[in-house]
């Protein structure tokens, strides 16, 4: 038959046993901050561009303008893969920042119903990031006005509104979650190693070390849903003590009629 735990024996019995517990948890701890060790650092920084529509003349012309510049807005982030784009930043940072490197590194984007353009760059080092982001967000900013540039004349202007800081934290691998991570797997293996080793010794027929025992099975002779119980032996009567010379005696003293007596 499977062992069978209470509830409040599990818990006494993982309270017992806390240091397993503890352990596992310092172990996975440890493997966390191992891992934080080894694994290369991302950060990331963002650049924020402002599109802003020139006005013409006439009544409402600085609405329709600032309308033209958030539809056009739309599909800016796309020039960022532009090779223009790519070379400046090549002539800025180095030429190791191949297109590749930049494909992956370099994303825009343009938040729903904003003329605003964000351009986010990714980098091994905090400086990396910021300086990748600032000459993206520049030489696209010149890219898109160039385009826009009609007869010498662009009906729109974009500007750096607000230039990439250098950041304080890698945004891979995260600290806290690789901790928290290490912390809840110890301490799952833990409570697993405490219950698998109170099963095993319960199922060799030996209490654990805390005294935790099994729910002992029902008598399988039981009937009618009670255990039986064995019949308590009854105290036999001592017979009867004949000696020598003298009259029968039951147990409790008293004489037993002889023949005679009785014939008598």
């Amino acid at each position: 038959m499977a062992d069978e735990y209470r509830g409040s024996d599990l818990l006494m019995l993982m309270l017992r046993r806390w240091w397993v517990i503890s352990l596992s948890i310092a172990l996975g701890i440890g493997i966390s901050i191992l891992a934080l060790l080894v694994t290369p650092s991302t950060f990331t920084a963002t650049a924020t561009q402002l599109v802003k529509g020139i006005p013409g003349e006439g009544a409402g012309a600085n609405y329709q303008a600032a309308q033209f510049a958030e539809s056009r807005a739309r599909s800016y982030p796309t020039f960022i893969a532009s090779t223009t784009v790519r070379e400046g930043v090549r002539a800025d940072l180095g030429p190791e920042f191949t297109d590749i490197r930049l494909s992956e590194t370099l994303s825009a984007s343009n938040p729903d119903g904003t003329p605003l353009v964000k351009v986010k760059a990714t980098g091994k080092s905090a400086e990396e990031a910021r300086d990748l982001a600032n000459s993206a967000a520049r030489h696209l900013a010149r890219f898109i006005t160039d385009i826009e540039t009609v007869e010498g004349t662009s009906p729109v202007v974009v500007e750096i509104a607000v230039q990439a800081g250098l950041p304080a934290y890698s945004s891979f691998p995260s600290k806290s979650v690789f901790l928290a991570l290490g912390a809840s797997m110890g301490a799952a293996l833990g409570i697993v190693a405490v219950l698998a080793k109170g099963a095993m010794a319960n199922r060799r027929g030996q209490l654990p070390p805390d005294g935790i025992r099994a729910a002992a099975p029902a008598d399988e002779n039981a009937s009618g849903g009670e255990v039986s119980r064995r019949a308590e032996p009854r105290r036999s009567e001592a017979p009867a003590r004949h000696v020598r010379g003298t009259a029968l005696q039951r147990h409790d003293g008293t004489p037993v009629p002889s023949d005679s007596n009785m014939n008598s």
